[in-house]
């Protein structure tokens, strides 16, 4: 295929949806003679924070001079930001090169009598083989939703499973307490993998130790003094084994990923042989597009990917810990899936006025109007007269409503779904 047609060829695939289990991918993996046995893999689950982690191994690790892939999704800005290697992303040639190679395996399946993999599984396959074909030194994983029956939880036997932050999300599919969520997620544990385990509530950690004991895996937890941010000659910075490293992302919640990185990183040092020393410079370099990002100035204007309740509790932290002088104001677009009343009800003492618009996703978008009547209605049940709530739609026209109504000293912050970050760029 070319690259035209190998991105028809995924875009069809997509619109079969979602379907949850394994043996679809675990056949087409088969069909490709297992590259995911044949990597070094660090597997990462979790409900917030996946992505700040993998971001800051990755620059760790090339710091340290491993080459190191990272599949993450869904992404903000580029489809191939899917597969990155070293920070750069597939090019649409190797795209379209190794996208063929899994395209020709998934039809051999079907002409087998087999069920077609979905558009997640295809992705998630190419990853695998590309990063092999590539001869990464480790590969960074991401899990898509959950973990047990999740698409990328093929591995024999990872480096290591690392858990971020887990929290009440896609309830729908994973749970409807912390606790079935975080056992969901815990099936990618393997029998003697070490389990890094980030600062969570302590119902799901008490649920991942127990998983972690069944498999005779040692646990790396993340204690709160490693947790806390250091502040040195104005630098961020966090302690983790005696040893400092820095905290370059912004919002406070982000020493927490920074501090599970890094106790990743030191339960696979010696399979990796990783140089700590250049492990932390490296962690300088780190880039994490839409997550508490600052994308303008005059005024403050932040985008977050902010999307259930506590990540937009993090989200608020983050917003106090500015100390802004001038007024706040949010533009906030939310899918209808979401926890969205409990995310306005927890941020809604702080703007003054609030911009609601529609994410770019007909299928689970929630209208600006319908946010707009929702905010009204936690104004109403706080009793409270503001923020004001302006329903806009167009994320664009929204921000700009919100820009031009501000003065140089307030702020504006974007949230709500990650998906509004791909279509803002610098003010």
């Amino acid at each position: 295929m070319n690259i035209e047609e190998s991105y028809e060829y995924i875009n069809n695939v997509a619109k079969v949806g979602s379907i949850m289990g394994l043996e679809r991918i675990k056949r087409l993996l088969d069909a490709l003679g297992n590259p995911q046995d044949k990597l070094k893999v660090i597997h990462v689950a979790g409900t917030n924070g996946k992505g700040s982690i993998l971001a800051y191994l990755e620059a760790g690790f090339k710091g340290a001079g491993l080459k190191c892939g990272r599949y993450t999704s869904p992404t903000l800005f580029s489809y191939l930001e899917r597969f990155m290697i070293d920070d750069e992303e597939m090019s649409e040639s190797d795209f379209a090169k190794y996208l063929t190679d899994v395209k020709e395996a998934a039809d051999r399946l079907l002409e087998e009598g087999m069920e077609y993999p979905t558009a997640f599984e295809i992705e998630t396959a190419l990853a695998f083989y590309f990063f092999y074909k590539a001869n990464v030194d480790v590969m960074l994983l991401e899990t898509g939703m959950g973990g047990r029956d999740d698409a990328t939880n093929v591995l024999k036997t990872p480096i290591a499973t690392a858990f971020a932050s887990i929290s009440m999300d896609h309830m729908s599919i994973l749970g409807d307490t912390i606790e079935e969520i975080a056992d969901n997620k815990a099936g990618i544990m393997r029998d003697k993998v070490p389990v890094i385990i980030a600062p969570m509530a302590n119902e799901a950690k008490t649920v991942l130790k127990t998983h972690a004991k069944q498999h005779d895996s040692a646990v790396h937890e993340v204690t709160k003094e490693e947790a806390t941010l250091i502040i040195r000659d104005g630098e961020r910075y966090i302690s983790v084994a005696n040893a400092y490293y820095p905290v370059k992302l912004l919002g406070d919640f982000q020493a927490d990923n920074a501090a599970t990185a890094v106790r990743t990183m030191l339960a696979v040092k010696d399979i990796l042989n990783v140089d700590i020393k250049a492990f932390s410079e490296g962690m300088k370099n780190v880039k994490w597009r839409g997550r508490f990002e600052v994308i303008g100035e005059n005024p403050l204007v932040i985008r977050d990917g902010a999307h259930n309740p506590d990540a937009v509790k993090r989200l608020k932290k983050s917003i106090e810990s500015l100390d802004v002088k001038g007024d706040i104001r949010f533009v906030i677009g939310i899918f209808k899936d979401k926890d969205y009343r409990q995310m306005i009800d927890i941020v809604i003492d702080l703007p003054v006025s609030i911009y609601t618009v529609t994410p770019p996703n007909e299928m689970r978008a929630l209208k600006a109007e319908e946010v707009s009547s929702a905010i009204e209605d936690v104004k109403r049940a706080k009793g409270l007269s503001e923020p004001g709530v302006i329903a806009v739609g167009d994320i664009k026209k929204g921000l700009d409503m919100a820009v031009g109504d501000s003065k140089d000293d307030d702020l504006v912050v974007v949230f709500g779904s990650l998906s509004l970050s791909s279509k803002l760029g610098c003010q």
